[in-house]
């Protein structure tokens, strides 16, 4: 069961946040899905900051003497795949699974603890919903502003729930 999404842009702001761990009590509240703009805005900067740090932890952590190892294979891979090292972190309430795009957006979800590794997912919401309703979108603003486009949300809402079973 999935409960939240974020979408971080890479200036480290929110652009999109939904909850669907309310979803059985009312259906249409996953949809308007900035609720409580306070709580909101204050649970997205916490759940920024422990992906930058566990994403900074990890990347410290596979250097020697503050120098990356890089083997042959490494140097040809590219960016992308350097920084793969965090990828979610489990706790008895919650599982947090992260996707950071070349271009520096990042997705995070928030599910169930006993959810298997949601990266292929977490890249076709980014490839299939995020490119083709905002990217591709020439109403949308910039990459800077919080995401209100009605068929962005509805696709995510619709593929969200087709996961979800």
């Amino acid at each position: 069961m999935i409960y939240n999404f974020y979408l971080f842009n890479r200036h480290c702001k929110c652009i999109y946040y939904a909850n669907w761990q309310n979803d059985k009590e009312d259906e249409d509240n996953a949809l308007s899905s900035k609720g409580n703009e306070m709580k909101w805005e204050e649970e997205a900067k916490l759940v920024y900051g422990v992906v930058y740090s566990l994403r900074n932890l990890c990347r410290k952590l596979s250097t020697v003497n503050g120098v990356p190892e890089k083997t042959d294979k490494d140097k040809e891979e590219d960016k992308e795949n350097e920084d793969r090292g965090f990828l979610s972190y489990k706790t008895n309430a919650y599982k947090l699974h992260y996707y950071e795009t070349a271009s520096g957006l990042k997705f995070v979800v928030c599910t169930d603890p006993r959810s298997p590794n949601l990266q292929d997912m977490l890249h076709q919401i980014y490839r299939d919903i995020y490119v083709e309703y905002v990217v591709k979108n020439p109403l949308c603003m910039s990459d800077n502003d919080y995401i209100n486009n009605e068929l962005f949300k509805t696709k995510l809402h619709e593929f969200i729930k087709s996961q979800s079973n």
